[in-house]
């Protein structure tokens, strides 16, 4: 048993080491009627883009960006329509294979009022879990590594049009958008590198007060240090050496993300 323990404990502290740290590289908004494309920002580094969207319910949206990169179809949550309500938070996620200056990112749909805000990291992984709630609070999750990313986002539909968002918790607001009638819906984003894993619901809030809001918890795991930058890393380990142990066991082990 105490083998075993020894051996399971550095496979552990192996698995464990082997992530990386989260870093905002560069951040971004915009807004328009039918959708908007933002200036350009450098995300030379990135290997996580996420796109947090304030617009109406059920709108077809699409995201994309001027380095051709592939992105997920937004998410949406589907419990927003039964509280009546018009207004929605959608986020779109990229792992993009080109990143680097000039970079561009464009929200677009027929009718679409959106205000949008594109937040670019290096060291993140795949996203493990996500919580939406409708008013200011998105819904507690709690991140199953340590350094896990967690992104926020709100939206509402009339305010604020004045003041700006704040939002408690230790997260970073990074964009915002105001309400604007025949524009754009009200939005912001912010983030949180959680050194240790702990349940988080932050509660977002206005100077100028809100309108009708939904939120949302987005967490993404720190990717797999790499040097050669790959999609996993495969190491081979030695069992700790143990008086009484019989020669060592050499132990393949891939983590994959």
């Amino acid at each position: 048993m105490r083998k075993l323990a020894a051996i399971l404990a550095f496979l552990l502290f192996s698995t464990t080491s082997a992530f990386g740290s989260i870093t905002l590289i560069a951040h971004t908004t915009a807004a328009g009627n039918n959708g908007a494309t933002t200036g350009s920002i450098n995300t030379t580094g990135a290997d996580l883009i996420v796109i947090i969207i304030a617009a109406q319910l059920n709108k077809s949206i699409a995201t994309s960006d001027s380095k051709t990169n592939a992105w997920s179809l937004p998410v949406l949550d589907s419990t927003q329509a039964s509280t009546g309500a018009n207004q929605a938070l959608y986020m779109s996620w990229s792992f993009p294979t080109t990143v680097g200056s000039g970079h561009t990112f464009t929200v677009s749909g027929t009718g679409l009022a959106a205000g949008f805000m594109v937040l670019a990291f290096s060291g993140a992984g795949g996203m493990t879990n996500s919580a939406f709630s409708a008013g200011l609070l998105g819904g507690s999750v709690t991140p199953p590594f340590s350094n896990s990313l967690i992104v926020s986002g709100v939206s509402c539909n009339s305010t604020p049009s004045s003041g700006s968002f704040t939002i408690n918790s230790g997260f970073t607001i990074t964009d915002q958008q105001l309400f604007t009638g025949g524009s754009n819906y009200a939005g912001a984003a912010a983030y949180l590198v959680q050194t240790s894993p702990a349940a988080v619901n932050p509660n977002w809030s206005a100077t100028s007060g809100t309108g009708t809001c939904e939120a949302g918890n987005f967490v993404f795991q720190p990717s797999v240090s790499s040097t050669t930058g790959g999609s996993y890393i495969a190491k081979l380990h030695k069992a700790p050496k143990i008086p009484w142990d019989r020669p060592r066991r050499q132990v393949l082990l891939e983590t994959r993300i």
